[in-house]
């Protein structure tokens, strides 16, 4: 992850080396020295906590051969659950915002629209928490997944898309080939499923970023005209400037931070603590009117902070080095504790630990803990909420004692079962 952090710096960094002009910044802002050098230091961090973390004995992988498969509940009260959930959240999301066609037409405002909203978003969720689950039980069956489960999956793809989070769609894209690539064997069809998520993913993510651009230039073309004459020329300034800011981000923290606004000396903890909270009734902890307006753009719109941005605005350079040591001593931890899960609830809750830390790493801490926390224990409770535990790989409180249950002993004890074939 810190490498993959790096490599997306350091592009911009180099493209910004070759013509200065691809920054839309003040000339004061010109300099990125300061930036590298912030950004550096956090990400060499989060490698060293990372690095200390893995020291420590490592189970083996979570594979196949040591997740069990569930036994399905008897009944459709899960199910039912779970559709009651998504439609009564989407509904309640969809008034919120003004009805569907006022949503998409104001994605760029997307924030202010969805303000206090979290807890609807992660209802909606549960489409993709359910579906993941049920593609992961047939793949720890060694079985296709059937049509409904493609169905549904499809369907929660759409609702993320429906959402306009570029975030959520690429985080559930990356979970899923991580849980097929857990549960299935990586041959030839594995690595052109990746390339094609690749593809898939970064057409998304443009695609989505430049339809909230178009919304905010006046009406003189349509969206493909705008896109093909517009966005795709000016698509190395949009990158260095929107999609991988971290170093302008950088820059900007070191102007503003102790200059114009003093150290904040842990709000941002005070932020994470009061996150919970629905936003309509949440407190409001108080920021420097400099850093409101060099990092909000009004109605709540604001850019997400990468963790050694918040630590430099915290603490300076201390800040920096504490919060992406912790933040590299947690990716440690979820490489070494994520591969013991046992179920198809655990491997899920572990993969979302996984790539909730990138969120975390990438945007608002208070906000990034948010989504993490919350798409860790979405996976886990709709997994309970679906399917019952069954026998586990090496002996657990079902299987006879001293026995060692295989996945196919597991499968073979569930096909006995009274009523299944």
């Amino acid at each position: 992850m810190a490498l993959a952090l790096l490599l997306l710096a350091a592009l911009p960094a180099l493209l910004l080396g070759f013509d200065h002009r691809l920054w839309v910044a003040p000339p004061k802002l010109r300099g990125l020295g300061g930036g590298l050098t912030l950004w550096s230091v956090g990400i060499a961090s989060v490698a060293v906590g990372s690095r200390a973390a893995g020291v420590l004995r490592r189970s083996p992988p979570a594979t196949a051969e040591t997740v069990a498969p569930s036994i399905r509940r008897a009944g459709r009260h899960g199910i039912a659950i779970v559709v009651a959930i998504v439609v009564v959240c989407l509904a309640a999301f969809v008034a919120k915002v003004g009805g569907p066609i006022a949503y998409l037409k104001n994605l760029n405002n997307s924030a202010a629209a969805t303000f206090g909203l979290t807890y609807f978003i992660w209802g909606i969720s549960f489409a993709k928490f359910a579906s993941f689950a049920c593609l992961g039980e047939s793949w720890a069956r060694n079985q296709h997944p059937s049509r409904s489960t493609i169905a549904a999956c499809v369907l929660a793809i759409l609702l993320l898309l429906f959402l306009g989070s570029r975030l959520l769609l690429l985080v559930a894209m990356i979970q899923l080939l991580v849980l097929y690539a857990a549960l299935r064997p990586t041959g030839r069809r594995f690595w052109s499923v990746v390339a094609g998520a690749m593809v898939v993913g970064v057409v998304a993510f443009v695609g989505i970023g430049e339809y909230r651009r178009w919304e905010n230039v006046p009406r003189h073309q349509s969206f493909p005209s705008y896109f093909a004459h517009k966005s795709v020329p000016q698509l190395p300034r949009t990158y260095v400037n929107d999609y991988a800011d971290a170093v302008r981000l950088s820059v900007l923290a070191r102007a503003v931070v102790p200059r114009e606004a003093p150290y904040e000396d842990g709000k941002e903890f005070l932020r994470v603590l009061l996150q919970p909270i629905p936003g309509g009734i949440r407190p409001t902890v108080s920021t420097a009117p400099a850093l409101l307006h060099t990092f909000t753009s009004g109605n709540k719109n604001g850019n997400a902070l990468p963790v050694p941005v918040e630590g430099y605005i915290e603490f300076g350079f201390i800040g920096v080095v504490v919060l992406s040591l912790l933040l590299g001593l947690s990716v440690g931890a979820v490489d070494r504790i994520g591969p013991r899960a046992r179920d198809v609830g655990g491997l899920t809750a572990s993969i979302a630990a996984g790539t909730g830390l990138v969120i975390v790493m990438r945007g608002s801490l208070h906000q990034g803990i948010a989504l993490a926390v919350i798409d860790v224990i979405g996976f886990y409770v709709v997994h309970r909420i679906l399917f019952q535990r069954s026998l586990r790989p090496g002996g657990g409180s079902d299987a006879p004692r001293g026995a060692a249950a295989t996945p196919r002993a597991v499968t073979d004890a569930v096909a006995a079962l009274p009523g299944r074939q």
